[in-house]
C-alpha cells in the first residue's frame, strides 16, 4: 500500500513539473508599461484631479489631510499642463470635493460642503478676481452631459441622494 501512494505523490510531483509552465506563464508582452511623471511637488495631499476638455489644464483639491479626511478643507488650485505653475482659486474655510470644467474651460465647478445637509456647488472663472459664485443649491457631482444640460447627485430627504438633470443656465 505505501508503494501505491508513493508513485502516487511521485505522478502528482510529475504532472506539477510538467504542467506548471502552463499555468504559471505571464504574457509579459502583452502588459503595457506604465510611466508615470509627476504633475506637482506639494508638501501636502494634492488630489481629487479633473483634466479639462481640451486636456491641457489640471484643477484639484491642495490641502493638508489627505484624500477622505472629513476634516480637509483644502482648496481648489489649477494648471496649464505639462510645466505650468500652480495657482490658487479658492480660499474659503469648508470642505470641498467634486470639480469639473466648464464646457469651454473657462471656468471651474466644485461642491463645497457648507454644513451636514448642504452641498452646493460653486462656479469660479480661471481668469481669476472673483469670489466663487453659487451656481446650484444642494447639487454635488456636477458634470455636463450636454452644452446646456448638466447631471448631479441632490439630497431629498435626510442623508438619501437621487440623481437629477437640469438645464445648465437658469430660465430668464
Amino acid at each position: 500500500m505505501p508503494a501505491i501512494g508513493g508513485v502516487g505523490v511521485c505522478a502528482l510531483i510529475a504532472a506539477t513539473l510538467l504542467l506548471w509552465p502552463l499555468f504559471s506563464r505571464s504574457d509579459k508582452a502583452d502588459i503595457p508599461t506604465l510611466r508615470w511623471e509627476q504633475l506637482t511637488n506639494f508638501d501636502d495631499s494634492a488630489e481629487i484631479p479633473t483634466l479639462s476638455r481640451d486636456g491641457k489644464l489640471v484643477a484639484f483639491l491642495r490641502g493638508p489631510g489627505g484624500f477622505g479626511n472629513s476634516t480637509n478643507t483644502g482648496q481648489i488650485w489649477f494648471k496649464s499642463l505639462p510645466d505650468g505653475e500652480p495657482f490658487q482659486l479658492t480660499k474659503t474655510p469648508f470642505r470641498k470635493q467634486t470639480i469639473n470644467f466648464s464646457q469651454d474651460n473657462s471656468r471651474v465647478y466644485f461642491t463645497q460642503i457648507e454644513g451636514p445637509f448642504a452641498w452646493n456647488t460653486y462656479e469660479l472663472s480661471l481668469l481669476g478676481g472673483q469670489e466663487p459664485k453659487l451656481f446650484m443649491a444642494n447639487a454635488t457631482g456636477l458634470s455636463w452631459i450636454s452644452s446646456d444640460r448638466v447631471l448631479f447627485s441632490t439630497i431629498r430627504a435626510g442623508i438619501h441622494m437621487k440623481l437629477s438633470t437640469s438645464n445648465a443656465q437658469p430660465d430668464r
